[in-house]
């Protein structure tokens, strides 16, 4: 899940990512590369990026279908330009229990600005965020997600086939 962007002094983002522990066992559906110039909807996320040598953005998005339940969009439009960053906030129950309570997700990136990657007066990026609210998840599991298959094998009447 992705919190924090940075855009160094000479154009090159960095995106970082984290794993919550209040999200494990949960599962999102990401593309397999970034293709996509926006991550659309209301249950994704930016995974990952790539920027080409003739400045355009692909995004790579991740999608959860539960994030509309207990996500909210807390910003839209936050511009980042070239030597600044972005860090989305994280609550944890105290200082000595590390569960998180919430945290912030950077649901789309859009670059704005001359699309001549030599020319980069006016550019920056806008960032939508959301806050996912880990104390308001669901007691269920997507539809999508199969049971366990353990033990990997069929039994009847307590007999192995």
């Amino acid at each position: 899940l992705s919190y924090r962007i940075q855009v160094q002094r000479n154009g090159h983002l960095t995106l970082s990512c984290a794993h919550p522990n209040c999200f494990e066992g949960n599962y999102a559906d990401c593309d397999e590369r970034a293709e996509r110039r926006a991550c659309k909807g209301n249950n994704t996320w930016v995974g990952g990026f790539e920027r080409t040598v003739d400045g355009k953005l692909y995004l790579q998005c991740c999608k959860f279908e539960l994030l509309p339940i207990y996500g909210e969009r807390l910003l839209e439009f936050v511009k980042v330009r070239r030597g600044q960053f972005f860090e989305g906030k994280t609550k944890t129950v105290s200082k000595h229990d590390n569960y998180v309570i919430y945290f912030d997700v950077i649901t789309n990136i859009r670059r704005v600005g001359n699309l001549s990657p030599r020319d980069v007066r006016n550019e920056h990026y806008e960032l939508s965020v959301t806050r996912y609210t880990c104390g308001r998840e669901p007691e269920f599991k997507p539809a999508w997600i199969k049971p366990n298959p353990w033990p990997f094998f069929d039994t009847k009447e307590g007999a192995v086939i």
